[in-house]
């Protein structure tokens, strides 16, 4: 009989143990799974195996055999993009800062890039606006904000929208989200 534990950090290794009986001189295949958690830090985890046993021969000797192998978590892209406020008032003749906070939801840094997406709409309602550097390295679980500034001299009464957009540059990545951020030009 052959007693096989499996120990890896950061990963879930089903089974965790086997057991198998095998013939002198014979072996046997089982598979193992290891699986990350949702969210887990893109990395390579080495994941252990110890088979314990005896000779073959008088089965007198206890064996230890280590072996091992690599899992590699993959990166992964998510976002998700916020308006600080939604919706706000403001007077005509005014400047004033409209925020968004881009967030990394994956599990590696990330390379973003915001974008304004109606810019020529405002610009053609009277809005003059000025634009951050709008390409931005995030951590993992990090957040990057970003302001517009906008100036309302030239602007009509009415409500106008201005749409963001946070992408990923990463290669072969297609990741993006939109959020609207409404306001109201008053007197």
């Amino acid at each position: 009989d052959v007693d096989v534990s499996l120990s890896g950090g950061g990963v879930t290794i089903s089974p965790g143990a086997v057991s198998v009986t095998l013939e002198p001189g014979g072996n046997q295949t089982t598979p193992i799974c290891a699986i990350g958690l949702t969210r887990s830090e893109a990395r390579t985890v080495q994941v252990s195996a110890l088979a314990s046993g005896r000779d073959s021969n008088t089965q007198l000797n206890f064996i230890n055999k280590k072996a091992g192998f690599a899992v590699i978590v993959d990166p992964y892209v998510r976002l998700s993009i916020q308006a600080q406020q939604p919706f706000a008032i403001h007077c005509i003749g005014s400047t004033f800062d409209t925020n968004f906070t881009g967030v990394n939801n994956g599990n590696a840094n990330d390379e973003v890039v915001f974008e304004l997406i109606n810019i020529q709409e405002l610009a053609d309602a009277g809005f003059t606006i000025t634009l951050p550097i709008l390409q931005y390295q995030v951590d993992a679980a990090g957040q990057q904000p970003m302001s517009i500034k906008l100036n309302a001299e030239y602007v009509t009464l009415g409500i106008y929208n201005i749409t963001v957009k946070i992408s990923t540059t990463t290669e072969g990545q297609t990741e993006n989200r939109t959020v609207t951020a409404t306001v109201n030009m008053t007197n």
